[in-house]
């Protein structure tokens, strides 16, 4: 082998290890703050209703439940629920 091609070798393995040092750190970083991605919602088309003015929209007269726990903690536990075209309850409608 050449010298110039070991060297390009070695310097692309060192290029690679590099960035794979930076992805570990960053991906340690992200789950110490965060945790891993969870999904907020996930949807089915019998969730989703199509809508003339806003192009979409919730099915009208149900209530969904939504809770998401982050490392233990409880960060949210909420439901919302629609009126009878869709439009989402807010506590002003109470």
């Amino acid at each position: 082998m050449s010298s110039q091609f070991t060297k390009f070798v070695i310097i692309l393995i060192i290029i690679v290890l590099f960035i794979a040092g930076i992805e570990v750190f960053y991906v340690s970083k992200v789950s110490m703050i965060g945790g891993p991605y969870i999904p907020r919602a996930q949807y089915s088309a019998s969730d989703i209703v199509s809508d003339a003015t806003r192009g979409y929209a919730g099915p009208p007269g149900i209530s969904i439940k939504a809770k998401r726990i982050q490392k233990g903690d409880v960060k949210y536990d909420v439901t919302y629920t629609s009126k009878e075209f869709g439009l989402r309850v807010v506590p002003h409608d109470i």
